[in-house]
């Protein structure tokens, strides 16, 4: 048995090995050639704090990056369902037998309003649109017949709809603004 005292053993050292040639060849019996490794004894590595330093460099534009695809998602997203919310919306007031008054109005917007909130629009709060600020509603017709009571009175309904999404990272140079219509021919009177 080895009897080998505390103080007498060195503490490890860390070892550098550099490959210096690699010569090889390949035959019928397998891999023949030589490594040469030289190890160096007491040299650390030169270069610990590189990795650190590049990405504190990298990181502020890989977050920039990241953040950018995440906020043009939301806003696309938001543009699309704005977009849905409108048609839907115009579908609906092309069936009604009522034009240009505050009672038509009034009721295009809660319509509005509802479908915004069953849409899951991000960044709405139910209940929240009002006329003209984020509802615009406006009939026009070509015969002066509105609602048309037949196939051959033209009148149309247009609405736009205006509404913010929230920008979670000021510094992109986004609009949080979207705006968006739909028109539509208006259905004649059944009778």
């Amino acid at each position: 048995m080895l009897g080998v005292l505390a103080s007498e053993v060195e503490p490890p050292r860390k070892a550098v090995c550099k490959v210096e040639s690699v010569p090889f060849s390949l035959t019928p019996g397998g891999i023949e050639g030589r490594l040469m490794l030289r190890v160096r004894p007491g040299q650390s590595d030169q270069r610990s704090g590189q990795s650190l330093a590049e990405f504190a460099i990298v990181f502020p534009v890989l977050f920039l990056v990241i953040a950018a695809i995440i906020q043009f998602g939301l806003i696309f997203w938001s543009q699309n369902t704005l977009t849905q919310v409108a048609r839907d919306t115009g579908r609906w007031a092309a069936t009604q037998q009522v034009c240009s008054t505050t009672v038509a109005t009034d009721a295009v917007v809660d319509t509005a309003n509802d479908l915004a909130a069953t849409a899951s629009l991000f960044g709405y709060t139910t209940g929240s649109w009002t006329s003209p600020t984020n509802v615009i509603v406006g009939w026009t017709t070509d015969s002066g017949v509105c609602p048309p009571v037949g196939n051959q009175q033209v009148s149309f309904v247009k609405i736009t709809l205006i509404h913010q999404v929230p920008v979670f990272f000021p510094f992109l140079p986004v609009s949080n603004n979207l705006t968006t219509s739909a028109e539509f021919r208006m259905e004649p009177v059944s009778k």
